[in-house]
């Protein structure tokens, strides 16, 4: 929101840049409200290289993916850890068993639509989410990028999350 304002200001646009504001808080809100009183879906978000499932990054506690997580309704498995963005191992993601994985890949294309990534996490069949079918590959350019587009992100995260609601508005 700072952002928005500066370059508003910057630009002779402040009115502009707090409409755009107040238009980004009404939406998350939205979306907020439809997760309210939704049970919290326990998720691992992993940021990684697509060929192999290793060296996986996650948004963790104080990173505006773990908050926009939490408002879409998950509960972030790694909420705990301090550092922004930590590396996590392979054990512990077995042990903190997510109920959802979603895999944060901007641009990457796979063959097969999800195929070939919910491949990598098949021999971890223990993990609810490989086991229950809900590891999904989220491309969209938008997903690591902090903008009026993070409405988008949020609307996709409760979908993904919580089927049953229909996101609108």
């Amino acid at each position: 929101y700072r952002a928005i304002g500066d370059l508003g200001g910057l630009l002779d646009r402040r009115p502009q840049a707090d409409a755009l504001c107040e238009r980004i808080r009404r939406q998350l809100d939205h979306v907020r409200h439809q997760a309210d009183g939704k049970p919290r879906v326990r998720v691992l978000m992993s940021m990684r290289s697509p060929d192999r499932l290793s060296d996986i990054g996650t948004p963790a506690r104080g990173s505006y993916l773990h908050e926009l997580l939490e408002l879409a309704g998950g509960e972030n498995i790694f909420g705990d850890l301090d550092a922004a963005y930590p590396q996590v191992g392979i054990e512990e993601i077995v042990a903190r068993r997510p109920e959802v994985i979603l895999e944060i890949m901007p641009g990457y294309k796979p063959p097969s639509n999800e195929a070939a990534i919910v491949e990598q996490w098949r021999p971890l069949s223990a993990v609810p989410a490989v086991r229950d079918g809900h590891v999904h590959v989220i491309t969209e350019d938008y997903a690591l990028i902090p903008s009026p587009r993070i409405v988008l992100l949020a609307q996709k995260l409760l979908t993904l999350l919580h089927p049953e609601v229909a996101v609108n508005g």
